[in-house]
């Protein structure tokens, strides 16, 4: 049965509720026990073991709570937890959602109607990694499959040297699997004690450029130019003002990504901020807002967020220059080891890191009619749009396009 393409407005269907029951243990061999938690209530309970697991603030438990309570989408939690003995040896992070599967052809999207994702969240594969649990954790994400409590299940950001993935991937008959996997380059770099060690980190290119356009930069506004930190509560209305001033005419607003001043950002950077995380950064010309960096510094790390510039200076590079500042601050400041830019791809990625993390996205269909459906309905999809990029990457035409098109959303958004 293949799935319907979405209108532009679609009623949802009806889908049928799903009984949330008390986690049950289920024995999976050596000692070790298996339970899914669903409910709220059941993930305060695991506050204290969990706590101790996380790396990244996606999984953070707190983090992880304010997206589920920001978003009418997601339906519930659905974390996987292995114990031995009574103690938490691993858990995998997930909810469960019901939204479109879409897939990009270009810059615009073709979708089914809404169905029912598992989506295990980035940094959510939580203590320890072995070929011994990921085996009954993959059978653990199966059987909710078969159940019917999700059509699809999402893996994103799963690192692809680990047990997990491998089990993954081997999961499910061909019919139930993703032939085309996403790669994800995720840049990191150590943040030395201080910043003219960091600046030596770079290469001399590197340097040059950050030298000549913030001379630049400088000699063009000069008294003009102001920087504000952000961190505390009481910070919070002017930065989600002044930066939702220049996200809204970035050609991220026009693609729907990238900062948006809406429930689930104030609540997270309420979050950051009542934690000690939030490190918001917002450069001024006479005292209009033109760049922004948000992130959050968690466990020695700072993560990058969002970010965004005013388009009209892109020859001055305002980013790079409030970026330099930033990166003077958390050195004066000592409280990080490393940086972590997340995904994608950015020269000013490759300049300030030393390596790069591969990480994988990609989905297990669920072995019924439905999922085969939703399979059927991607796959070729997914093939046109590999096979349009190839030829054009080959050609040197994408990155032109890519330009041609990122300025005229910003323009749309002007």
């Amino acid at each position: 049965m293949q799935p319907a393409i979405a209108e532009n407005t679609v009623t949802p269907p009806i889908l049928a509720p799903i009984a949330v029951q008390m986690p049950s243990k289920v024995s999976v061999g050596a000692g070790y026990s298996l339970e899914v938690v669903k409910s709220i209530a059941e993930v305060h309970a695991l506050r204290e073991e969990w706590q101790a697991l996380p790396r990244d603030p996606n999984a953070d438990l707190d983090f992880y709570l304010t997206v589920i309570e920001s978003h009418e989408e997601i339906l519930r939690p659905h974390v996987i937890v292995v114990r031995r003995e009574g103690v938490v040896k691993a858990m995998v992070v997930g909810r469960l959602e019901r939204k479109r599967l879409e897939v990009a052809l270009g810059y615009r999207k073709v979708s089914t109607r809404p169905i029912r994702f598992l989506m295990l969240i980035h940094g959510g594969a939580l203590g320890e990694d072995s070929d011994e649990l990921a085996s009954p954790i993959v059978a653990s994400i199966m059987k909710t499959m078969r159940d019917g409590e999700a059509d699809i299940v999402w893996f994103y950001g799963l690192e692809q040297n680990s047990a997990l993935y491998r089990a993954a991937r081997k999961a499910g008959s061909p019919a139930s699997r993703d032939f085309f996997p996403t790669r994800l380059g995720r840049w990191r770099g150590r943040i030395p004690p201080t910043y003219e060690a960091l600046l030596r980190q770079l290469s001399p290119n590197a340097r040059h450029n950050l030298k000549r356009y913030a001379k630049r930069l400088q000699a063009t506004y000069g008294e003009q130019l102001s920087i504000r930190n952000f961190r505390r509560p009481d910070d919070l209305e002017t930065v989600l003002s002044d930066t939702e001033a220049i996200a809204s005419r970035t050609y991220h607003r026009g693609l729907g990504v990238g900062f948006a001043n809406n429930a689930e950002t104030r609540q997270l950077m309420a979050l950051a901020a009542n934690q000690g995380w939030l490190r918001a950064c917002v450069l001024y010309i006479a005292g209009k807002p033109v760049a922004f960096w948000n992130g959050f510094l968690y466990r020695r790390t700072f993560y990058t967020w969002t970010t965004g510039y005013d388009r009209d200076l892109s020859e001055l590079r305002p980013g790079t220059f409030l970026l330099q500042k930033m990166f003077e601050e958390l050195c004066a400041e000592k409280a990080a080891d490393e940086v972590d830019f997340g995904f994608g791809d950015a020269q000013y990625k490759r300049d300030w890191c030393d390596h790069e993390q591969v990480q994988a996205s990609f989905m297990l269909f669920a072995p019924t009619l439905q999922g085969i459906a939703l399979n059927c309905f991607r796959t070729p999809l997914m093939a046109t749009s590999k096979l349009v990029r190839n030829v054009l990457a080959r050609t040197g035409a994408m990155q032109s396009l890519k330009k041609k098109w990122r300025a005229r959303l910003a323009q749309a958004k002007g």
